[in-house]
Order: C-alpha cells, then structure tokens, then sequence
C-alpha cells in the first residue's frame, strides 16, 4: 500500500446555515509499520517539512482533494482529521478507506 494515494474529504457543516466556514485541513495516518503502530504525519503524506493545511471555505459543503504518499511497508487502518478554524479545532478519526477510483 506504499505509493501515492489520492483523497476526497467532504466537509459539511449543519449548524449555522448560510455562515460562512473557514480555516484549514490536515490529517495523519495511522496504521502497522514493521509490526508496530505508527502515525504518518502531514508534514511525511505530503513530502514537505512545515507543510500548510489545506485551506477550505465554504457556506454548505465543499470537497478537498490532492495526494499524498505512503511510506513502503506502511499499512494504514484510521485516519485522524483535524480541521483548524477560527478559535477552534475539531479532531475526528476515520477508519481508513481504500476505494478504486473508476478505471483502476
């Protein structure tokens, strides 16, 4: 499962319809390395030291997506989203999710 992996990660918010929601993205990969746990950081998924979040903003729901890339040896099971808007940050776990793309 080493390589470059593509994402999609749809963010919604529900609560105060019509305000406008800013901020950024991240997440880390979590999963067995060599029969041990591991957590892939931002900075490693996107080969870049300090790298940005990703940047979203949006009034209903708007889709995030690039690539990122696996280490070899790397088996991913969750991922742990944060979001980082003004004055607060949500954390969410996911259990990771490999789907084909059509055409694979």
């Amino acid at each position: 499962s080493a390589g470059t992996w593509h994402y999609t990660v749809t963010l919604t918010q529900n609560l105060n319809r019509g305000a406008i929601s800013k901020g950024s993205m991240r997440f880390v990969v979590i999963g067995v390395r060599g029969g041990k746990l591991a957590t892939i950081s931002w900075d490693e998924l996107l080969q870049a030291p300090n790298a940005p979040g990703k940047a979203f903003s949006f009034r209903y729901f708007q889709q995030l997506e690039d690539s990122v890339m696996l280490p070899p040896g790397f088996t991913p099971q969750r991922v742990r989203v944060a979001l980082q808007g003004s004055g607060n940050t949500i954390d969410q776990v996911f259990a990771w999710d490999a789907r084909k793309a059509p055409g694979e």
